[in-house]
């Protein structure tokens, strides 16, 4: 089943471009929000990256007041060194640190919304037929 994290309810353009499309292509899907993110989660999420934390996570500048409120618990160095689970762990008490929407299942993930790459998750014999 397909997974699509969303950090806001409404508001967000890309999660409702990705929603919207999951639908006209009646694919189930289930919502995950920041209260349902876990530590097994971003584990899969993470396994699931072509570029590990770099794909998941807010970039420092898109994301600035979040890794500003982060710094006040963890000093800029001690981010840097932090280990993989201790970063997991750390997303999982700061959820917002997540780039938003991330759709996967148990074959890719893509973060933000692409209307090209998001085509991954159609199966072949649909994305045959859409091509002709």
């Amino acid at each position: 089943m397909i997974k699509l994290y969303k950090r806001k309810v409404s508001g967000d353009l890309s999660c409702k471009k990705a929603e919207e499309w999951l639908i006209r292509h009646s694919l189930p899907y289930r919502i995950i929000t920041p209260q349902n993110i876990t530590y097994d989660l971003v584990q899969e999420m993470l396994s699931l990256s072509e570029n590990g934390f770099e794909d998941i996570l807010l970039s420092r500048t898109k994301g600035q007041k979040t890794w500003e409120a982060v710094k006040k618990n963890f000093s800029e160095k001690k981010l840097s060194q932090m280990t993989t689970n201790e970063l997991i762990k750390c997303i999982e008490k700061k959820p917002c640190l997540l780039k938003s929407p991330i759709i996967f299942n148990e074959k890719c993930l893509l973060s933000g919304y692409n209307s090209d790459e998001i085509r991954a998750f159609l199966p072949r014999i649909q994305r045959r037929v859409d091509c002709n």
